[in-house]
């Protein structure tokens, strides 16, 4: 639990050295030297220069403390007011940079439990692309089989039409029974390639079936992967593409076949 603020403001007597603050925030600062009367030989620091003083366009809560520490006031009343200015802002800066570790720990900790958790998810989507994927083949591979069959049906048939007209598919004085021999072999050859159209026409739709289911698996599959780089990049400080703000020029991740 964080304390309240008006618990951590410094005591009535406690004078908090202004290019210490500045140290604290990543100033670079000269030490020089000195004793006074009521220091105790103590050694103290040159004020904070003004270059020390960021852009306003990346002005923050630290900065403005920086600022302070950077100017130069001409009066005591002044000085004494900057003084004060900085003794209030610093304990706060110090909670808000409480609050900021505490948000930001738990936020860690979310994005590794969502991460275990989208792994999973990730496996699974990619078995069941990979499932489709392997689908599709059969699938294809049994139309390219059922077209060689019809084609081989279709041949076969043609290929008696043409020693009929030819009039070689019966003895020149064929028997009754011989004619209808003929014919049963042709009626054979007809139903066999009724027979392949229709296995054909089942293995075209299957196919296209199986294609049909490749693009929402794809899909799944890529906004899963997606996710996981992006709290990943995240977890580790990159740069990572925000759904809400869109923090990054580019997407995180893409799956290809």
């Amino acid at each position: 639990m964080f304390r309240p603020f008006y618990e951590k403001q410094s005591t009535p007597d406690m004078h908090l050295d202004a290019d210490t603050v500045a140290r604290s925030f990543g100033a670079v600062i000269p030490i020089t030297p000195r004793t006074a009367g009521n220091n105790g030989g103590r050694v103290s620091v040159t004020t904070a220069p003004s270059g020390i003083v960021p852009s306003s366009e990346k002005r923050t809560a630290l900065t403005l403390v920086a600022q302070l520490i950077a100017l130069k006031p001409d009066t005591k009343e002044l000085a004494d007011r900057k003084q004060w200015l900085i003794d209030e802002l610093t304990p706060l800066l110090a909670e808000v940079d409480a609050f900021t570790t505490t948000v930001e720990e738990k936020r860690r900790k979310s994005l590794k439990d969502a991460l275990v958790k989208i792994r999973a998810q990730c496996r699974k989507a990619q078995k069941f692309y990979d499932l489709q994927v392997e689908n599709l083949k059969t699938a294809e591979l049994n139309l390219q089989n059922a077209a060689a069959a019809q084609e081989g049906a279709l041949k076969f048939l043609q290929e008696l039409k043409a020693v009929e007209q030819s009039g070689q598919h019966v003895p020149r004085w064929a028997t009754e029974k011989e004619i209808a021999v003929w014919d049963v072999r042709v009626e054979e050859a007809k139903e066999r390639v009724r027979q392949m159209n229709k296995e054909a026409a089942a293995a075209f739709s299957e196919r296209n079936q199986m294609n049909l289911k490749i693009d929402p698996a794809r899909r799944e599959l890529e906004k899963l992967a997606n996710e996981e780089i992006r709290w990943r990049h995240e977890l580790d400080g990159r740069e990572f593409y925000d759904t809400e703000f869109g923090l990054s020029n580019r997407t995180a991740g893409h799956i290809t076949a």
